[in-house]
């Protein structure tokens, strides 16, 4: 497993990350700019608490369930030529970035502090530059994931 031996993540944190790098890999997408992006957004979970220990619902395990059963979805469109690479990284990079609040203060995260993490994390914004996808559309498919809206 790429990242296990790297990072020294959990079994299960491990096999979802080399499966979203597969997948999109799978899609001719650069597998190692996602990878970088993972690893930043599970390194932000883990240095918070919020890695496969956590008690809660909205750690990085569901956040990287979240991101691989959306990339099945979107691989099923692509291959029918109704998602292009744009569609693909868009979608890809909400899924990981959705619950993107290293520091809740509850389980639910709060989609205030996602946006403000978002845009004030210079390192991932520097990470989703390759992917030349809009983050004002990736905040907004963000703010959608909230029920009721």
């Amino acid at each position: 497993m790429i990242l296990c031996r790297e990072l020294n993540f959990g079994f299960h944190e491990a096999l979802l990350a080399d499966k979203i790098v597969e997948l999109v890999s799978y899609m001719s997408i650069n597998g190692m700019d996602v990878k970088r992006l993972v690893e930043h957004v599970v390194s932000e979970f883990s240095n918070n608490g919020i890695d496969c220990d956590y008690s809660g619902y909205h750690g990085i395990i569901h956040e990287l369930e979240v991101t691989y059963f959306t990339l099945l979805t979107t691989k099923y469109h692509f291959e029918k030529n109704k998602f292009n690479q744009k569609d693909v990284l868009t979608l890809f990079v909400t899924a990981l970035l959705h619950d993107f609040d290293p520091i809740k203060q509850f389980d639910k995260p709060s989609n205030d502090n996602i946006e403000s993490f978002i845009r004030n994390d210079n390192e991932l914004a520097n990470l989703i530059v390759p992917f030349e996808i809009d983050l004002n559309i990736v905040l907004a498919l963000i703010h959608r994931t909230t029920y009721p809206f």
